[in-house]
């Protein structure tokens, strides 16, 4: 007889294995709505193997070579593709969809280079796929948020047509779409009326019904106005049968682990998931966002809009923000998925730094920072699933020891340890305020996005690989297009589905299957938000951690990468220095805060820098200045080898060229060899065909005479033998009749007469018969 432990240990490791397929089929299969079917496959070897990178419909790729959803150091090469049935795929030698673009329709191209036009030269750099559906204007759902949608080139039949939204108010109508609108679609209970000319005066048209199509006019302003009491909300699915049982998912490890060891719970998925984010140092339930970055750098308008929420925290105006707490923002989101009935999506919203009232405000800022999170229920020994690290695209000065990017990242290293996963990380940086650069880093953004990373890499220990994601916080004054519900930006991408694809890559490659599912459930369908906040007051000035922050504020950024090892043995204890708070601090205001404030800083300075430190902060400096001398060598080195490299390069090519003239001229030839043979293949097997086809209907034809022939032989067998029956009857009575003749013959006796009238009578009966 079996163990019975045994056997539950055995049923336990099977189910866990089951969940982990299922998890691990979950996080391939991890899209939006409007992405559900496979569009097609880069292959980086040719015949359609070695590496794969698919592509889903209506997803996009616009710098391969950088993208970490192919793998963590991009896509190097392509050397064949696969298109799914029904789908196209737009591939482009360079980035952001330049150079040479191609179109490929469906079907297997198994050695590219042969089959792709002579002009695409080079390697695969971007690529989008698209699927052909059909869509109905009726089946688009408005939101509540929004009053109607102008839909340009191709209409609202048009899956992949481009629009711009029309907001419940007088406002006027982008020129970059003036003439270009071909259809309508307002939400129910709305009116919208539409002026030729600007300050709405002109002719004015009056549109009430909820679809209009094939419209040809023009207006520059507009007004829309809605009921909201018409309003019919979107009624969500019912949950499937097929999902696990909901359950609450404690708070700690040790009463997971006792609820999976109940039978009732054995191999529940939501359990073993919280489990394992715990065991990730995440939190079992909840999935959070901490927002971090500088003033003004637009963090809450980018969650409102990847929430597709309006107002779902508040704004900060200009250069001074507004936000006076660390809020949180707390959302239930039930995940049926797994089973969780109690999660939570957890948005964390802090002052940025940078603000115009000086660094003390900074370090104030960053002081309830901390105090929050050794407060937080979850966050004092666990980490944020997601951080977001918010700067302006269009920042002038990146590097350097007094940028704001560089201060910034200075602050925040502090917190690292706390809210970053070393294994794989965590943290995305968002550079707002795309569209307010040149043409030229807003087309092509890729040596602005390196310039970033090398600045975190030097100024800050922020684990790899380094995320970046651009974003535009006011899309609509800056004329840019929708696309199912996404904003096209100048470089081609789609935001803020760009972001969401990040907190994909980040949850998913960081094993956090709640935040995961979190995150997807949310943003699949935020119309049924309810939501919660709570606020942590900003710090007074008399807290000791103020003057920890503006003592890492005010000191000179170096890059940490070369002075680390000084830094972290030459920093002197806080207690060396005693102030008299109320001397030395000056009274704030917002009128003097500008002259006070470089004195302030100056004082602190002398009062914490003693003379060893002054000592070792020179030998720093020597330091520096050496280490630059190198990397000035160095550089000038690499430019020197670089110089020699492209030189090698241009000679082995010109050596090369005839070469590979002379191969592609043989690749051509065999390439028509190959096309002649499989021609003169396609003849023989259409000669063997034909030749087997008429043998089988001469077989058919000789087997159809043979039955005929055997029918007749039969027919003939028959009437012989009635022939022979007959005359075999004839001669028995021939040989009877001549018995009687024999008999009257020699009948001698008295009684011969009867026995003559005997035989007379059988004779003649015998004739009858015959």
């Amino acid at each position: 007889m079996a163990n019975p432990d045994r056997k539950s240990e055995t049923l336990r490791l099977v189910i866990k294995f089951v969940f982990m397929a299922v998890f691990v089929s979950l996080s391939e299969s991890w899209e939006t709505s409007y992405r559900e079917k496979q569009c097609g496959t880069l292959y980086s070897l040719n015949y359609l193997g070695g590496e794969q990178f698919p592509f889903k419909d209506g997803y996009e790729s616009a710098n391969l070579v950088e993208d970490y959803r192919a793998s963590v150091f991009g896509w190097n090469l392509t050397n064949s593709i696969r298109v799914a049935p029904g789908c196209r795929m737009e591939i482009c030698n360079e980035t952001y969809f330049d150079g040479v673009c191609l179109p490929v329709e469906q079907g297997s191209y198994p050695l590219l280079s042969a089959q792709l036009h002579p002009n695409f030269s080079g390697d695969v750099r971007s690529v989008s796929c698209n699927c052909l559906r059909e869509c109905k204007c009726e089946d688009i759902f408005m939101k509540k948020s929004s009053c109607a949608r102008a839909y340009l080139k191709g209409g609202c039949k048009t899956c992949n047509s481009y629009y711009t939204e029309l907001a419940n108010r007088e406002d006027y109508f982008s020129e970059n779409f003036q003439g270009k609108v071909e259809a309508f679609r307002l939400r129910k209970g709305c009116r919208l009326t539409l002026y030729t000319e600007e300050n709405f005066e002109g002719e004015e048209e009056i549109i009430s019904e909820e679809i209009l199509e094939n419209y040809n006019g023009t207006f520059s302003s507009y007004e829309c106005e809605c009921n909201d009491d018409e309003y019919v909300p979107k009624v969500p699915p019912p949950r499937s049968i097929t999902f696990p049982p909901l359950v609450d998912v404690p708070g700690s490890v040790g009463d997971v682990i006792k609820m999976l060891t109940n039978e009732t719970n054995n191999g529940h998925p939501g359990l073993e998931a919280a489990l394992k984010s715990m065991q990730n140092r995440r939190s079992g339930k909840n999935a959070y966002i901490l927002l971090l970055g500088s003033v003004g750098a637009g963090k809450s308008s980018t969650i409102n809009m990847l929430l597709d929420k309006p107002n779902i925290i508040k704004f900060s105006v200009g250069s001074s923000s507004i936000t006076s707490a660390v809020s949180e923002f707390r959302i239930p989101i039930q995940v049926d998925e797994l089973g969780i009935a109690n999660s939570e999506l957890r948005v964390i919203n802090t002052p940025g730094t940078g603000d115009t009232r000086g660094i003390e405000q900074d370090a104030k800022y960053l002081a309830t920072l901390e105090s929050y999170l050794d407060n937080h229920e979850e966050l004092k020994h666990r980490i944020p699933n997601v951080v977001l690290i918010f700067h302006k695209y269009n920042e002038n000065r990146i590097r350097g020891d007094r940028a704001r990017f560089v201060k910034m990242l200075q602050g925040l290293e502090s917190f690292r340890p706390r809210i970053t996963d070393e294994n794989y990380s965590n943290v995305i940086f968002v550079l707002t305020h795309f569209c307010s650069e040149t043409r030229a880093n807003r087309r092509r953004p890729t040596n602005r996005l390196n310039e970033f990373k090398r600045a975190i890499e030097e100024y800050s220990l922020f684990p790899k690989p380094i995320h970046l994601v651009v974003a535009e916080n006011k899309p609509q004054e800056n004329e840019l297009p929708l696309l199912n519900g996404y904003y096209k930006l100048p470089n081609n991408e789609y935001y803020p589905r760009n972001l969401f694809e990040k907190l994909e890559l980040v949850t998913k490659n960081g094993q956090d299957f709640i935040g995961m599912e979190v995150f997807r459930t949310a943003f699949r369908d935020p119309e049924n938000f309810n939501r919660t906040s709570s606020h942590f007051p900003i710090v007074d000035r008399e807290n000791s951690n103020v003057h920890k922050y503006l003592r890492i504020l005010s000191s000179r950024a170096f890059p940490v990468t070369r002075v680390s090892a000084i830094t972290t043995t030459t920093s002197p204890p806080r207690t060396t220095v005693q102030y008299d708070r109320s001397s030395t601090l000056p009274s704030y205001n917002h009128s003097n805060i500008q002259k006070e404030r470089q004195p302030f800083i100056l004082q602190l300075q002398q009062e914490d820098y003693t003379n060893v430190r002054k000592a070792l902060v020179e030998m720093k400096l020597q330091e520096l200045t050496i280490v630059e001398k190198i990397r000035q060598e160095e550089e000038r080195s690499e430019k020197e080898l670089e110089t020699i490299i492209l030189a090698m390069r241009a000679q082995l090519r010109i050596q090369l060229q005839p070469l590979l003239e002379r191969m592609k001229r043989d690749e051509n030839m065999m390439e028509r060899m190959l096309q002649v043979y499989h021609e003169y293949y396609i003849q023989l097997r259409d000669t063997r065909l034909r030749k087997e086809r008429e043998l089988e209907l001469k077989t058919m034809q000789h087997k159809n005479n043979l039955s005929a022939l055997r029918n007749q032989m039969e027919a003939l067998n028959q009437e012989l033998r009635h022939k022979l029956s007959l005359q075999r009857r004839a001669l028995e009575m021939e040989q009877k009749r001549l018995d009687l003749i024999y008999n009257w013959n020699f009948t001698q006796n008295a009684t011969a007469s009867e026995s003559q009238a005997k035989l007379l009578k059988d004779l003649s009966d015998l004739e009858n018969n015959h």
